[in-house]
């Protein structure tokens, strides 16, 4: 999201931007969601059955996800500090938030033109059963979409991470390892919301020329792979979500610019083999208090279930002029057979109709999640899942400071 450029207008004109609506409405709180099954087809389980303890290719199955979402904290339980001891990150990330206001007061005056705080991160995302965790951001000076790789050495694979911040050894273990570049030039320069499941990351890298959602064998996450499944559109992508359905095969989401939610099903039950090219497009009313999602992620209850979990702030110039950054939690109610079906049907030239829609999205739950400066929903907040029995949410601010980065943990 080009949020720098809102901000200029805010600060000058005191125009507060308008959010519209995703195709999505709350609905009420339920606490056993039912599945659309409006064709009568049943729930396909996959050849390894009900993957709930997560595989290499899958996430953990969650145990009642309404009830862990609801658990979720809303102040941070964790406070952590990765070191750019290396110089890792590019200079021109480094910013200054009152350098940023005064800079771009300056710039919408024709002053001077403002260089602080044009690149910026986008997302976070830990990988599970590891010390590692990802940022990305996107560089407005090079034009490259990079992706940051940090090395918490002081917290453990598994089980809960606690702060850093008073930790003398710290500096010397928890420490920024890796840029990688996604992508070098202006046509697919601005990375935005990732998704992990299993062994893969999902990134959207977009650009004037629309976007190019890229997958990534992360086995080895301090190399990651790109592999050559993509999913290319035309319009502005903000975040994805990547998920494994019963059947074996893989859902792909799409938060748009347009303001609605794209599925993209798999060809095969590999990855590697790509997605249909055309997305079932969520057809539900809008709503238009919570949306336009910086971050997206999916969550397998143990029965087979999809839920995803959208984040961002009531504020597109956060953290400038700041607002409240939320969680919204949605069921995805779908029928795995028209999927396939639907996919079959285009690929023939058939007009759908909505009575053929596959999935639908329902809003089950909101809650505010309170990041005090040391972070921005934003820039980035993602759900990571610890086991089937908990939820905890990432969350990153805009920029790296004084030689280093800050994220919080809600558990």
């Amino acid at each position: 999201m080009k949020f720098m450029h809102v901000i200029s207008l805010i600060i000058v004109l005191s125009i507060h931007s308008s959010i519209f609506g995703l195709f999505i409405v709350p609905g009420e709180k339920e606490d056993t969601p039912k599945r659309v099954q409006k064709t009568g087809a049943q729930l396909t389980i996959g050849k390894n059955g009900l993957q709930k303890n997560g595989s290499e290719f899958d996430n953990p199955w969650v145990n009642n996800v309404i009830n862990n979402f609801d658990r979720i904290a809303q102040k941070a339980s964790a406070e952590l500090v990765a070191y750019d001891t290396h110089n890792t990150i590019p200079g021109e990330y480094y910013a200054d938030q009152a350098k940023v206001v005064t800079q771009t007061i300056g710039e919408v005056l024709n002053i001077k033109d403002r260089i602080e705080g044009y690149s910026h991160f986008q997302s976070i995302k830990r990988v599970p059963k590891t010390t590692i965790v990802y940022l990305d951001g996107g560089s407005a000076i090079t034009k490259n979409a990079h992706l940051f790789i940090l090395d918490m050495k002081s917290e453990p694979p598994m089980g809960p991470w606690v702060s850093n911040t008073h930790d003398k050894t710290a500096k010397q273990r928890d420490t920024i390892v890796k840029t990688i570049t996604l992508y070098e030039g202006i046509t697919h320069w601005h990375p935005g919301g990732m998704d992990i499941c299993g062994k893969y990351l999902v990134i959207p890298l977009e650009g004037p020329t629309g976007t190019q959602v890229t997958f990534y064998d992360i086995s080895d996450p301090l190399n990651p792979k790109k592999l050559n499944a993509h999913i290319n559109i035309a319009g502005g992508c903000m975040a994805n979500a990547l998920a494994r359905l019963p059947d074996d095969h893989y859902l792909a989401g799409a938060m748009m610019n347009s303001i609605s939610l794209d599925l993209y099903y798999s060809k095969t039950t590999q990855l590697e083999d790509g997605f249909f090219d055309t997305p079932t497009v969520l057809d539900v009313p809008r709503e238009t208090s919570r949306t336009n999602y910086q971050n997206i992620n999916f969550i397998t209850q143990t029965d087979g279930t999809l839920f995803m979990i959208g984040t961002q702030n009531t504020k597109q110039t956060s953290p400038i002029i700041s607002g409240q950054d939320y969680m919204d939690l949605f069921i995805i109610e779908y029928d795995i057979v028209k999927f396939a079906n639907i996919n079959k049907l285009i690929e023939q030239g058939k007009n759908i109709e909505s009575k053929d829609l596959a999935a639908y999205a329902r809003c089950l739950r909101q809650k505010d999640i309170h990041c005090e400066d040391r972070c921005n929903f934003n820039a980035g907040g993602t759900i990571f899942i610890k086991d089937q029995s908990s939820l905890a949410i990432y969350a990153t601010p805009h920029w790296p400071h004084d030689k280093k980065t800050m994220f919080n943990i809600y558990e």
